[in-house]
């Protein structure tokens, strides 16, 4: 039996894996970004630790050009990353940082 391409079973199945995916992603970022609103320092290393593992420590090591041992430490519920750290992690996930005057 031929598909399209388009419509394959494999891009069928793929299509909801993709939007869960996407979801808990949003969730994630979602999570980080009331951390920054708080100025929880201690949570955004927690969920900027967690949203990096999601996304794949050895991906954003690469994309950085940081160590990935050193990623995992400094992400960890222990570290204290630097704010370039935390940039270069940001950028490398496709995430940005923007600064608001509070409401």
């Amino acid at each position: 039996m031929h598909f399209p391409v388009e419509q394959s079973p494999a891009t069928l199945a793929a299509k909801p894996q993709k939007n869960e995916e996407d979801r808990i992603r949003l969730k994630m970022i979602q999570a980080l970004n009331q951390a920054l609103r708080e100025a929880n320092f201690d949570e955004v290393v927690r969920q900027s630790g967690d949203l990096a593992r999601y996304h794949g420590m050895a991906d954003i090591a690469a994309r950085t050009g940081l160590n990935r041992v050193q990623l995992y430490r400094s992400l960890s519920d222990r570290g204290n990353p630097a704010f370039s750290t935390l940039m270069r992690v940001y950028h490398a996930m496709g995430l940005q940082i923007t600064i608001m005057p509070k409401r």
